[in-house]
């Protein structure tokens, strides 16, 4: 056996029994670092090599020394986190722009024209702000509409008194609209009625109301009480208002005529048809006979509005609980003559 160096290797020679040469080569992580340099065991002609760790001790040092000669970038107070939020999805993003039209232009966020961010894009950014962009879109669109028809009442005295039977169904008209609509992130918001085209009118359905006799006598043929009130009759206790046909009371578009065609005037009430049929003659106390011949949007249930010939009475009429009579011909006259002569009286 012998040793042998060839720089920073090792090689020890083995003669096994069977005269052949066994080669072991062995690498030194550790040199000696002797002064003398006559008893080492290296070439003397090759330098000592550092350890390992001296050698990353030495390379950190170098790499601390080239980063204070590089020119230092003060970050502090520029750099900071957002939360975007934009087509269904929320980022954050560290960044060091100043506004949030930076952060935007930062993530690759285009606005389209009617798009709006909150919040505003000049607002200055800080740390942990919230941006929002909402995708508005407008479009102008055309569309069809169903214009539903009327309802039109006629009196007829072959019918029993409060029954009604359809005449005519009517039929739908229709319309073509240019609208306007607003999305905001894909769903409408508001849609705009720009213009609206008439394609066909709708036809008004006709309701024939019973006025004919009924088959039941009349309670009351003698003359009235001291009150003024006749007496046998179904009462209903109902609270009753006063309305003229002008637009004071009934808007700026009022024609005068009511859900029956009957001209408005005294004499003509308003009521539910649930409650009382369009037809029925009443009494009403304090304000005396009269038709059913009108409906009206807050006349409902248990209400009563009574027709004026101006404005200045129906307002000294006021609010008031009355009693109502359900009747029928007060003189016991046929009722379909009673009903002729009372319309010709309002017409």
């Amino acid at each position: 056996m012998w040793l042998s160096w060839h720089g920073k290797v090792g090689v020890i020679h083995l003669r096994a029994a069977s005269r052949l040469p066994i080669v072991v080569v062995l690498w030194c992580s550790m040199m000696l670092a002797a002064k003398n340099t006559s008893n080492s065991c290296y070439d003397t002609k090759e330098a000592p090599q550092p350890a390992l760790s001296e050698t990353i001790q030495n390379t950190a040092e170098v790499s601390a020394t080239k980063t204070k000669n590089l020119p230092q970038t003060d970050t502090a107070g520029k750099g900071v986190l957002v939360y975007i939020t934009v087509d269904g999805e929320r980022r954050a993003v560290a960044l060091s722009g100043e506004t949030v039209m930076d952060a935007l232009e930062a993530c690759g966020v285009v606005l389209a024209p009617y798009d709006r961010v909150k919040p505003p894009p000049k607002t200055k950014l800080k740390d942990g702000m919230e941006i929002v962009v909402e995708r508005v879109q407008i479009t102008e669109e055309r569309c069809w509409e169903w214009l539903k028809p009327i309802t039109l009442y006629k009196f007829d005295s072959s019918l029993p008194n409060g029954t009604t039977r359809v005449v005519d169904t009517g039929k739908f008209g229709l319309a073509e609209l240019l609208v306007r609509v607003y999305r905001k992130d894909g769903k409408v918001t508001l849609r705009k009625v720009l213009s609206r085209n008439i394609i066909s009118q709708p036809k008004p359905a006709l309701v024939a109301v019973g006025v004919g006799r009924t088959q039941t006598r009349l309670a009351y043929r003698g003359t009235l009480p001291s009150r003024g009130m006749p007496v046998g009759f179904k009462v209903l206790t109902m609270i009753a208002t006063g309305y003229d046909p002008g637009p004071r009371s009934c808007g700026k578009y009022a024609n005068g005529l009511t859900a029956t065609g009957m001209r408005a005037r005294r004499g003509v009430v308003a009521v539910d048809p649930r409650v009382i049929k369009l037809g029925t003659r009443l009494y009403v106390e304090g304000y005396g006979y009269a038709i059913a011949a009108d409906t009206g949007g807050a006349i409902k249930g248990n209400r009563i509005d009574l027709c004026f010939d101006t404005y200045e009475e129906a307002m000294r009429w006021g609010i008031r609980k009355v009693r109502v009579l359900i009747l029928s011909n007060p003189d016991g006259t046929n009722a379909g003559d009673w009903f002729r002569m009372y319309r010709e009286g309002l017409e």
